[in-house]
């Protein structure tokens, strides 16, 4: 037997103590709601034996616990969940069987900004407000450069074999936000500094969010797949997958000096099935190096991110089983390396609108606004990116109040390759309901094409360092 529609209600008291009380306390209430709401398409049994009862009344009332001193006081059945009062711990000692008469004639529609729909495993809230300041790089300029102990080890082993061996080709190989351009910033920095002649391959975007944020001209060390001179030492970073076969093969036929690429083998504009990388890999004598912990995203919106990137890899551009069956094992190596991830970096933001409204883009601007003291001036710190959504003028008046901070980057879904290699303290994405339903729910069937379009939504997904809001439109 299937579970029945849940009907909620609140009372006229919950509605007026929801909206006086601080927004923390009101994302916190209605985060706590939805949880009830997981448990009870779970197993609507679990519920009240999940929640305290109140004691003194005769009806059956359940304690929902949203903070460590703050409660709510709702009535549950299989049918129906109404919310009857919110506010600090004493909310509960002073509810009884009168108050809840008096509430049961006010019942009506809950606040719209509760979120009742549907949740499967990849889009998972979580709210959690507190940023914490792990490294004391990361609203710093500098941060574009920085490395934690773990890539500093990479850093140090793929600049002392530069070194003793001259001339060889590296692959810095990884997941998002594993620290793979800061390394080749650190190797163009190091060896420009010691009078190497080197040239880096970098994107236009890339190459003006490091001028932005250091003030140091790039330019003057930037190169194409024209650049005809020699060079000591050539840094690729995100190539297409032409340009991965080609800067090794121009390597190998000139004999000039070395080569480091670093690239997300998931990010290229073509599959790369095991066996061709492990060719490219001997073919050329590649050295490579695995990175799997991620610093440069707070750990909640990497591990959302890493949700989306797993849905991805458990889809199929196929509909057969056999085929199915084979293009996984034909990607298993290559998908270990650039999903298998650690997040090392704690907390983090996430929030996930369904059916987004102009409201729920107000509360994300309003959060934005309230954590100014540590908001990005070096750069732009927040990514707008929209697929095919044309915004409401509500939804945009809301946004102009960032605009005016200057604090903005607008950019289509369908042009995201001009964010690969970026960063942003927070992103807000506009996706239609049917793409959202796909990386939600996972697909297969799709063809290659299309599936290494939704494989490549983990760009968007990982350019958010601090917090990240998806707005689902119709």
């Amino acid at each position: 037997m299937g579970i029945r529609k849940l009907t909620i209600q609140s009372s006229r008291r919950f509605d007026d103590n929801y909206y006086s009380a601080s927004l923390p306390l009101q994302r916190l209430a209605e985060g706590a709601i939805a949880d009830l709401l997981a448990l009870h398409r779970s197993d609507p049994r679990k519920v009240l034996h999940r929640y305290g009862k109140l004691e003194q009344c005769q009806n059956r009332l359940v304690e929902v616990d949203i903070s460590g001193g703050c409660r709510l006081v709702a009535q549950y059945s299989n049918e129906r969940l109404s919310l009857l009062d919110v506010g600090g711990h004493d909310v509960v000692r002073r509810y009884s069987d009168l108050t809840y008469m008096l509430d049961q004639l006010t019942l009506g529609d809950p606040p719209s900004r509760f979120y009742f729909g549907k949740r499967t495993k990849t889009f998972q809230r979580h709210p959690d407000r507190n940023v914490e300041i792990t490294y004391n790089e990361e609203t710093h300029p500098d941060w574009i450069y920085f490395l934690d102990a773990h890539q500093k080890e990479f850093f140090d082993e793929i600049s002392e074999s530069i070194f003793n061996e001259g001339e060889r080709a590296t692959w810095i190989v990884g997941g998002p936000g594993t620290g793979k351009t800061c390394i080749l910033l650190q190797l163009l920095k190091l060896f420009v500094d010691l009078d190497y002649s080197v040239g880096i391959r970098i994107s236009d975007a890339l190459a003006e969010y490091i001028e932005n944020s250091t003030g140091e001209p790039i330019q003057q060390f930037r190169v194409n797949a024209a650049h005809s001179a020699r060079l000591d030492i050539l840094l690729v970073d995100d190539p297409s997958f032409d340009t991965l076969k080609g800067s090794l093969s121009r390597w190998k036929e000139d004999n000039a000096g070395s080569v480091v690429v670093a690239f997300d083998p998931l990010q290229l504009d073509k599959p790369l099935p095991d066996k061709a990388f492990n060719k490219l890999r001997y073919d050329y004598g590649v050295t490579v190096h695995k990175m799997n912990q991620c610093y440069r995203q707070k750990a909640a919106v990497g591990e959302r991110a890493k949700d989306l990137m797993d849905q991805v890899a458990d889809s199929s551009p196929y509909l057969a089983d056999a085929k199915k069956k084979a293009f996984r094992e034909e990607h298993k190596e290559v998908t270990k390396v650039a999903n298998e991830l650690e997040f090392v970096n704690p907390h983090g933001y996430v929030e996930i609108y369904d059916e987004a409204t102009t409201e729920h883009v107000e509360l994300e601007v309003a959060r934005i606004l309230e954590s100014k003291s540590l908001m990005w001036t070096h750069t732009p710190g927040l990514l707008i990116l929209l697929d095919n959504c044309e915004l409401s003028a509500e939804a945009r008046l809301a946004l102009r109040k960032l605009e005016r901070l200057n604090y903005i980057r607008e950019a289509p879904l369908e042009r995201i390759e001009q964010s690969k290699g970026l960063e942003f303290q927070h992103v807000f994405i506009f996706i239609k309901r049917d793409i959202f339903d796909e990386i939600q729910n996972g697909f297969e069937g799709s063809g290659t094409a299309t599936y290494i379009k939704r494989r490549r939504l983990r760009i968007p997904f990982t350019r958010a360092k601090d917090s990240l809001a998806i707005f689902g439109i119709q």
